[in-house]
């Protein structure tokens, strides 16, 4: 029973989209309230990308999502009484656009994953008309230090994966299938070649480590804006760029280390987690939002110098963490754990 005076049975989640990496994490948010014996239904309010689109998934196909009237009338259709139902909205998008629908939900929360939630002065009006009944989490500590001026106390909704479907490939077969040396030690690079996450920044510190440490291979799994520059940049260099890979985590075992070089306001929470499950030691900066992620299994550098990301690499590669990382995504980024913070919210 919630304050409100409704007994909840019904986990409702509400999503932008199906892109990586939130179609996994809806169905692990589903697959734990089911766990606790709730009926799950999940909307993505633009058409999938994934083909064939799951047949457990419900999508309301806008192909624009700034038509805010258009999505609140398609969730109040689909949706026509969710006043038994925990409401999770994933993003900005679609908490507005619930908040919009009028419906009322036995519990609504939004869920923010990225910085910037109520930036825009138009945002925070607008919470303040149609946000009331809502409550605000963030994936990080800092995301909800940031929320938190504006909507008064917010809670921490980490995200979380489902080891157990995960197909995870042995190290030669992972390495064979990115185009790697099979032998020797190999640092993993993974993600968007964009600015925020500072690859550039890594393929320096891997050429320090190369030179002190090597000899070693460095692999950058992703595509975007920075390759070409990154490629010049690389030239003589023991480096392979992968290219876009779909679902990168099942090869991490390929990888002696990933290192992680984001700033305060990008740091890539579930590369961290999927390392982690696949025991891979994790390099990353000392800030709250690595801290939080990846505790005592983390090897951190404490500023952006290269001999302090150099040093860290090479403890990483030389002591590992194998056990530990696995241990603590089972403790606190699992099924079972998200489960456990469902269960507070129904209280």
């Amino acid at each position: 029973m919630t304050a409100s005076g409704f007994s909840i049975d019904r986990f409702v989640q509400i999503c932008p989209n199906d892109g990586p990496p939130f179609l996994d994490l809806c169905r692990v948010y589903a697959k734990a309230a089911e766990r606790l014996g709730l009926a799950a239904t999940t909307v993505f309010l633009s058409p999938s990308r994934v083909e064939p689109a799951p047949a457990d998934n419900r999508y309301l196909d806008m192909a624009d999502l700034r038509a805010t009237r258009a999505l609140a009338d398609g969730l109040r259709e689909l949706l026509a009484d969710v006043r038994d139902s925990l409401v999770l909205c994933h993003r900005y998008r679609a908490y507005w656009a619930f908040a919009r629908s009028g419906l009322t939900a036995g519990r609504a929360v939004a869920l923010a994953h990225e910085h910037g939630f109520f930036k825009r002065r138009g945002r925070r009006l607008g919470q303040r008309v149609f946000g009331r009944g809502i409550s605000f989490a963030g994936v990080s500590p800092t995301i909800v230090s940031e929320l938190e001026p504006e909507v008064g106390t917010a809670l921490h909704l980490p995200n979380a994966l489902d080891v157990e479907t995960i197909e995870w490939s042995d190290r030669k077969q992972a390495r064979r299938e990115l185009g790697l040396p099979g032998e020797g030690v190999c640092i993993g690079v993974i993600g968007r070649l964009h600015y925020k996450k500072n690859p550039e920044l890594a393929l320096d510190a891997f050429r320090s480590f190369n030179e002190r440490h090597g000899p070693a291979h460095l692999a950058v799994v992703g595509d975007g804006g920075l390759r070409q520059r990154m490629e010049e940049r690389a030239t003589g260099m023991p480096v392979t760029f992968t290219g876009f890979v779909r679902d990168p985590k099942r090869l991490f075992r390929a990888f002696d280390a990933v290192l992680l070089t984001s700033g305060a306001r990008a740091f890539p929470i579930m590369v961290a987690l999927e390392s982690m499950a696949a025991d891979v030691p994790v390099v990353a900066p000392r800030l709250p939002d690595a801290e939080s992620v990846l505790g005592a299994a983390g090897c951190y550098f404490d500023d952006r110098r290269i001999e302090s990301i150099t040093a860290a690499l090479n403890k990483a590669v030389t002591s590992g963490i194998s056990g530990a990382g696995s241990g603590r995504v089972r403790d606190g980024f699992s099924i079972d754990a998200v489960a456990g913070r469902l269960q507070q919210l129904l209280i």
